[in-house]
């Protein structure tokens, strides 16, 4: 067949080849660049997830003592209904100890986390100065006591020295 072609036939059909096999070149070059790409990146991620994992082994032993610790004192929640109306008569305590002013309480449903926890909360407003509600918050979130703010949204009184805030606390149970 090429025998058949002219000299300038056969120069545009070299040339045709050329830009063809350039063109697949091309694509396959773009292919296996992304496909390593997306090796090195798959490697990346393995190598930290086996970093982390060889880690958590090599500290078993404390996480291990972590969770007899959290199993041990995190408290069973016994009663449901009985639980929000608990954390609040603990809080009104305290708040009162340090100077804070709690309004407007209102105690919400168990909600359950599986199968982490469950948590009970109330929502209340406070109204206090800066160091009292400092001292309030460290002595209400004490490690063993498992009470966390879910939500904290602090706003300064008109002479900057009161602060009023709004909270969601809760008390974390294990979940049975």
């Amino acid at each position: 067949m090429t025998g058949q072609m002219s000299a300038r036939e056969k120069t545009m059909a070299a040339l045709v080849a050329a830009l063809l096999f350039s063109f697949v070149t091309l694509l396959l070059a773009k292919k296996f660049t992304s496909y390593h790409r997306e090796l090195r990146q798959q490697l990346a991620e393995k190598s930290s997830l086996h970093e982390g994992m060889t880690k958590l082994i090599a500290e078993r032993d404390l996480w291990v003592q972590r969770d007899a610790w959290l199993t041990s004192k995190q408290p069973k929640l016994e009663n449901p209904t009985r639980a929000g109306n608990d954390l609040l008569e603990e809080i009104k305590p305290l708040a009162q100890s340090h100077n804070v002013l709690l309004e407007n309480p209102n105690i919400a449903s168990p909600v359950p986390h599986p199968p982490h926890y469950l948590s009970v909360s109330v929502n209340l407003e406070s109204k206090s100065g800066w160091p009292e509600l400092v001292d309030f918050f460290e002595e209400l979130q004490a490690p063993d006591k498992f009470v966390v703010f879910e939500s904290a949204n602090l706003t300064l009184a008109g002479d900057k020295k009161q602060v009023i805030g709004k909270f969601r606390i809760a008390r974390w149970f294990a979940v049975p």
